[in-house]
């Protein structure tokens, strides 16, 4: 197989002429700020949670900043010696003390854009901006969802429906460019390295310029993460760059991988961005002491080197991606003030809806498995809101499949048939029982009626699910037979959570024909030696009921455990035990 190529919204100065007329009347102040804030909430009611944003600290918050945040921030002249406080509206020129390059007047109306929008038959996205000067589409933590479960038709997220998104955006004429904060995948086996593969030609198609790095996408090798981004400097500088300013291979920062900065332009507007690894994560990547040919360095440190190296650039953005804590991205804010945005991890899978102000910066948690997407959008002519943003739940209502998308699932899924991932001796393991799987059909030798229920259940469908699809399943259905990740619940004798298939479980079509189906056994393990006791084999009494004891499930431990391991909360989030039981429920032993 041929390698791949190594391939402002603090809305006016505190103190300067831009800041708000305040009201000096006690009487009407009185009136006055109650009936802004009421309409402040109206508007948010009905912009459906789409948050336009004019952030103003308050003098408390701006004199809580710590020492080390006020030495770096000195430490770099100000244009305006006057301006003791940058409004986050006013060019990175003033508030990272870099000179910014002029931009030519591009304001449309939000009317303009909202009729647009109305033109077509789409539901709406951010329809309320005027023409952004550059659109960031950001996220993070993919954790290995390149699609949404098929299990549930409602679940969010995916690349097809964010392609949908992206080209939605680019239609109306609006520059988008994509960042990541990294964590693409959840395991470091072969078929996270190819999911990776997958994710990176999705992410070129959707624009994205930089993306970090997690210690699971560490995890997959330093050797094969060479081989993901084109060794010439130049031209990665033009492509899809993987980054981690703090993060080394095999001892030589002269590789270009990871790219330690990256300065690019969605249409005129330039933007510079740094991203590290929090400290927090380390760990993660590798057990101390053990040798992966991956090293780390301060983050702080490669921060002040690429602030420094960002004065020559005139950048109009500054942004950081931290694959870390929340906490870890507020002290960030905090020690660099002139990062306008940080895309950070270690948020919710679910996030909230609108970022969180840290001094100047705002704190972007996209959330996790790409269910969402945070829209960033530039307005520099408009001194009162210079950013926007809306964070986009990739849902099916409002978004659909795009075909690109699903003929990259399609390549996914035959590399996954090709190269015979099922089959991989890195997933085999023992049962703990030292049992064998012998399948349902031989259950129903003796548990005839069990059996004929199981039959009428989709558990006996499972298989043939995966292979030609269901109702409902969005674009055209493509097979997951040969896919790990979805034979572990959908065939018989695989451990569900840890996708791993068991000496005797499931391989394939041709010689597990009798493991069909989310069988018997899943539930009530392996039934190889109370099979063999029944038909005559060996055993004294006590064995016997030792063997039969083995195979029984109680309600209670159904309820409790046995049915989550794959009816858990990615799988089957409106998954509801009493329910479903009445669906299943087998009480007889003949």
């Amino acid at each position: 197989m041929p390698r791949h190529r190594r391939q402002h919204a603090l809305a006016g100065s505190l103190g300067g002429k831009n800041r708000p007329a305040q009201c000096t009347s006690p009487k009407l102040g009185r009136v006055f700020w109650p009936c802004l804030l009421g309409l402040a909430c109206l508007t948010t009611l009905l912009t459906g949670g789409a948050w336009v944003m004019r952030l103003l600290p308050s003098d408390a918050q701006l004199a809580s900043r710590s020492s080390t945040e006020a030495e770096t921030s000195s430490s770099l002249p100000l244009q305006n010696s006057a301006v003791s406080v940058l409004p986050w509206n006013t060019p990175l020129a003033q508030a990272a003390q870099v000179p910014a390059e002029p931009l030519p007047s591009k304001t449309t109306s939000p009317e303009a854009t909202s009729k647009a929008a109305s033109d077509t038959s789409e539901p709406p996205v951010a329809e309320d901006w005027p023409r952004p000067q550059a659109v960031l589409m950001l996220s993070a933590e993919t954790n290995g969802y390149l699609e949404p479960c098929g299990c549930s038709l409602t679940q969010s997220g995916g690349m097809s429906r964010r392609l949908d998104l992206f080209q939605r955006l680019t239609k109306r004429g609006w520059p988008v460019a994509g960042l990541d904060a990294g964590g693409f995948v959840k395991r470091s086996r072969r078929q996270d390295q190819i999911k990776y593969e997958a994710i990176l030609t999705a992410l070129r198609s959707l624009n994205y310029q930089v993306i970090g790095l997690g210690p699971a996408d560490l995890r997959l090798g330093a050797d094969f993460l060479l081989t993901q981004q084109v060794a010439d400097p130049e031209e990665v500088q033009k492509s899809l760059a993987i980054s981690g300013a703090n993060v080394t291979f095999f001892e030589s920062p002269d590789l270009g991988t990871p790219l330690r900065t990256k300065t690019f332009k969605i249409g005129e507007v330039k933007a510079c961005v740094v991203s590290v690894l929090g400290k927090s994560r380390r760990d993660d990547v590798a057990p101390a002491g053990v040798a992966n040919n991956i090293t780390f360095s301060d983050p702080d440190e490669e921060i002040r080197k690429a602030i420094e190296q960002f004065k020559g650039e005139k950048p109009h953005l500054l942004i950081l991606l931290n694959n870390g804590t929340v906490d870890e991205a507020k002290e960030f804010a905090r020690k660099f003030p002139a990062f306008q945005l940080i895309v950070t991890t270690g948020g919710p899978e679910d996030p909230q809806s609108k970022p969180v102000m840290e001094g100047r910066s705002w704190i972007i948690q996209p959330g996790q498995k790409g269910k969402y997407v945070s829209l960033v959008g530039y307005f520099p002519d408009d001194v009162k809101t210079p950013f926007r943003y809306e964070l986009i739940d990739l849902d099916n209502r409002r978004f659909k499949a795009t075909k690109p998308m699903e003929n990259l699932m399609a390549d996914y899924q035959k590399r996954l048939e090709l190269e015979q991932i099922s089959l991989a001796p890195e997933l085999v393991i023992p049962h703990p029982s030292g049992r064998k799987f012998v399948g349902s059909k031989v259950c129903g030798d003796c548990h005839t009626k069990a059996y004929e229920k199981w039959e009428e259940t989709g558990h006996a469908k499972a298989t043939k699910s995966i292979i030609h699809g269901r109702g409902g399943i969005e674009g055209e259905y493509i097979s997951r037979i040969y896919d790990p990740e979805c034979i572990n619940c959908h065939t018989t004798g695989w451990e569900a959570q840890q996708v791993l298939r068991y000496d005797s479980g499931y391989r394939d079509l041709e010689t597990s024909a009798h493991l069909f189906g989310n069988g018997c056994e899943n539930c009530h393990s392996p039934g190889s030696e109370h099979v063999r006791i029944e038909n005559g084999g060996k055993a004294t009494e006590d064995e016997q009921a030792a063997a039969r004891l083995a195979m029984r499930v109680t309600l209670d431990q159904a309820k409790k455990t046995t049915c989550y391991q794959c009816h858990d909360g990615d799988n089957s989030p409106g998954f509801e035990f009493d329910k479903y039981w009445k669906e299943i429920a087998h009480p007889w032993r003949d």
